[in-house]
């Protein structure tokens, strides 16, 4: 003899199909660490960074005088940190294929590697207290340091902001921009030697980021497997459960959906 009871589970989802997609915040991975690498979230106390870490808008991450680490934000868009190096994610969010990141630089060091974006309105900027940068398809170190930003442009071409004013930095070339300028400063070429150690360096980055980036993917793929098994074995030993849309809109489509579940006990 058994006991049977319904439950229905709020699992309410609006869909609003003809509604345009909302903004979505999505995630860089840390990977690669070395040394000390802190994290605070929404001003909170600082806490050290793992890897595989999930790093959101709002976030700061700081690197000790031994630590460096890797964030990957997907589509082969890397950031390495160098020792001494605290960032700002201002902002890393989505719209469909429209993706926006915004990276501040308080001080120390990052390699940047930004690939071709996907459509004209998404953005991978890099900002830092003196001047702004606009990526696409691009690759660059920054460093702040003794009140002035120097970007060196490794390759593709970047779009640098000072006071307002806009400035278009070619590969091989680097800005230092000293507190209280009003326009970007004249640039210089980066010195052969230079140039071609920060290609390597930004090369052994980028690929480091794009497994960091793949062994995530993987571990996230692992998990949700074994929910979904743990989920067919609940409902198995449980019950079993069936979507219903509970309102509809004038066109028809469904707006909210419940998921009910039977459950039986003996």
């Amino acid at each position: 003899m058994f006991r049977h009871k319904t439950i229905i589970t709020a699992l309410i989802m609006a869909l609003a199909l003809s509604a345009p997609a909302a903004a979505e915040n999505y995630k860089a991975v840390a990977g690669n660490i070395k040394g000390t690498v802190q994290m605070s979230t929404g001003g909170g106390s600082w806490k050290a960074v793992k890897n595989h870490d999930k790093l959101r808008m709002g976030d700061k991450v700081k690197t000790g005088a031994d630590g460096s680490v890797i964030l990957s934000f997907g589509q082969g868009n890397v950031l390495a940190l160098s020792p001494l190096t605290s960032i700002t994610i201002e902002d890393i969010s989505s719209r469909g294929n429209t993706k926006s990141s915004v990276i501040r630089v308080e001080s120390g060091r990052m390699l940047a590697t930004a690939r071709k974006l996907k459509t004209p309105d998404s953005v991978f900027e890099v900002r830092t207290p003196h001047g702004s940068a606009g990526v696409r398809g691009s690759e660059v170190a920054v460093t702040v340091d003794q009140g002035a930003s120097l970007f060196q442009i490794i390759s593709g071409v970047f779009n640098v902001t000072v006071g307002g004013v806009s400035e278009l930095l070619q590969a091989g070339f680097q800005m230092d921009i000293a507190a209280g300028l009003s326009a970007p400063p004249a640039a210089a070429a980066i010195d052969p030697a230079v140039l071609e150690a920060l290609k390597k360096e930004v090369q052994e980055k980028t690929e480091a980021g794009k497994q960091t980036e793949a062994n995530s993917a993987a571990e996230d793929n692992t998990i949700e497997a074994a929910n979904d098994v743990f989920e067919i074995l609940d409902r198995a030993n449980h019950g079993s459960c069936r979507t219903v849309c509970s309102y509809f809109s004038s066109d028809g489509s469904c707006m909210y959906i419940y998921e009910m579940c039977e459950y039986h006990s003996y």
